[in-house]
């Protein structure tokens, strides 16, 4: 799986993994958090069925992310349980 886009928070590495390399279209989850020693903590859940994350976004005091369909998650950072989602476009 190619990665799309990295971010380091806290103690965590936050990794948003292609889209295009998942097997089924209509779940993708593609957002996943590790720790240190390079294990995986876990997946975030997806916003709805079809979409996907895209890139992060903010101001590196939460972590929030961006999708394929304009929207704008905060997720956090221990369980990748997503927030709060508004609509960007």
């Amino acid at each position: 799986m190619g990665e799309v886009a990295m971010l380091q928070f806290a103690d965590k590495l936050f990794v948003i993994y292609d889209w295009t390399t998942f097997p089924d279209k209509h779940a993708i989850r593609n957002l996943y958090a590790y720790d240190s020693e390079g294990e995986r903590l876990w997946i975030a859940e997806e916003r709805r069925s079809g979409d996907f994350f895209t890139g992060f976004v903010g101001d590196g005091k939460l972590l929030q992310a961006a999708t394929w369909d304009c929207f704008c998650c905060t997720l956090t950072p221990e369980t990748g349980e997503i927030l709060d989602s508004y609509f960007t476009k």
